[in-house]
């Protein structure tokens, strides 16, 4: 199995455990990581950092950059999603499209942050890079539930889906029920569990009022087993990234959640 790790959980675990990145990467290499799932936290430093990855055997998985879109829609950020792609490795970009400004939902920024999105796309493409959208977990973005997610990738031609096992949980839709509406899209997973019980860490208000807490793969309350099986029942080849932002303890974290996953390998 492909697995990944957040760069920005691999930085924590580098802090946490007093040493320097390079050495927690090559940790991380070493537990059967060949991939790190980057984002804008290291734009301003692109070839130190693929440069690094390099040097640790690994390159990126994915891209995930935030967008401005609901107020500005021809903001492409310098293109920095694909070139940062180019420049770690990594074969696709998730690009999410920026926040309404309020719960009212103002359908003019619906339209923004759908321009935004079809433009990158049309960048993307003509790059040879995928595109893709995650459930992300914000009460203010558009694309929080498969029925958001649907309406850009039945507007955007070629638009995929970054899966994340955990994020509907936090709009309260049955996970199992959003994986079969979107497995068709589906070209990469983030593998994140919620736990309803206590667990160390800064826990998260779902929108029904309830708490979650953040986990290591597999250390919580969702059916991820059920979701794994399905994959590899159905022939996905893609990368796994294991994903559990605050957590108290990020190398143990990584730790865990990595043999987690090779269960199933």
């Amino acid at each position: 199995m492909k697995i990944s790790v957040f760069y920005h959980h691999v930085r924590m675990a580098a802090e946490q455990q007093g040493v320097p990145l390079e050495e927690m990467m090559r940790r991380v290499k070493a537990l059967g990581v060949d991939y790190l799932e980057m984002d804008l936290e290291v734009a301003d430093r692109i070839e130190e950092t693929a440069e690094l990855l390099l040097d640790s055997g690994l390159q990126a998985s994915n891209i995930c950059v935030f967008y401005p879109w609901a107020k500005e829609p021809d903001n492409m950020l310098d293109d920095v999603a694909i070139r940062m792609a180019k420049a770690f490795g990594s074969d696709k970009i998730m690009p999410i499209p920026g926040l309404y400004s309020s719960p009212a939902k103002d359908p003019r920024e619906l339209g923004n942050m759908l321009q935004g999105m079809q433009t990158l796309a049309k960048k993307a493409a003509e790059e040879g890079l995928m595109i893709c959208i995650e459930d992300f977990d914000n009460v203010l973005s558009p694309i929080s539930d498969s029925e958001g997610m649907l309406y850009f990738l039945q507007r955007i031609p070629n638009l995929c889906v970054a899966f994340d096992t955990g994020n509907f949980h936090f709009v309260c839709e049955n996970m199992l029920r959003a994986y079969d509406r979107l497995f068709n899209h589906i070209i990469h997973v983030h593998l994140k569990d919620r736990a309803d019980s206590e667990h160390p860490g800064t826990p998260t208000v779902r929108t029904d009022g309830s708490v979650m807490y953040p986990c290591a793969v597999g250390d919580g309350d969702l059916p991820l087993s059920i979701i794994i099986d399905d994959l590899k029942e159905r022939k996905y080849r893609g990368i796994y990234t294991v994903e559990f932002y605050n957590v108290a303890d990020y190398w143990q974290a990584i730790q865990d959640s990595v043999n987690y996953v090779k269960m199933f390998a």
